[in-house]
């Protein structure tokens, strides 16, 4: 799942889930390691891609409880640094969303940006296990096969499935 911020004058469409929160901490907290597994768990699937029910996913997580009240000082700022270096990537190599987290996940993809991008998402990661008291964790950052994409196209930077089982369990 990818989550941005846009003015609230659009109108959407009906299969876009749409979150109202100007919260870099929410944002930050979407954009975890630890959302994007609960969000495959709970999720339902179009072929082989997530959709993102807002009753299956945003509705069930365990939020922490600063998070939705926007006071998680370091996570909102971890947010914040999250998204404006994810736009300025954008902007600089005109590039969307999609090409943009398939370079994030591209292991031979080794610029400067991207591994910035990379170092924020592992500190995203960080501070919200410590914000559930889950330090015990070791969330093995790098490059992983995932179970829930089609062999071939599940390398992706994240966490390692031995981590992903243990928050499962502990969410």
């Amino acid at each position: 799942p990818c989550f941005t911020f846009v003015p609230n004058q659009y109108v959407f469409s009906h299969s876009l889930c749409v979150i109202t929160s100007g919260s870099y901490s929410t944002f930050a907290c979407l954009t975890s390691d630890l959302h994007t597994v609960w969000a495959w768990e709970n999720g339902s699937r179009m072929k082989q891609d997530l959709r993102y029910i807002h009753g299956d996913i945003f509705e069930t997580f365990p939020f922490p409880s600063e998070v939705l009240s926007d006071g998680s000082e370091k996570l909102r700022g971890l947010g914040e640094k999250f998204f404006v270096l994810r736009s300025q990537y954008m902007q600089i190599h005109e590039k969307g969303m999609t090409k943009t987290y398939n370079d994030l996940h591209d292991s031979d993809v080794q610029n400067n940006e991207i591994k910035e991008l990379r170092s924020m998402q592992i500190g995203i990661n960080n501070t919200l296990l410590s914000s559930y008291g889950f330090e015990d964790i070791d969330l093995e950052h790098g490059f992983h096969a995932v179970g829930y994409l089609p062999e071939g196209k599940n390398l992706r930077f994240t966490i390692s499935e031995v981590a992903r089982g243990e928050l499962l369990y502990r969410l």
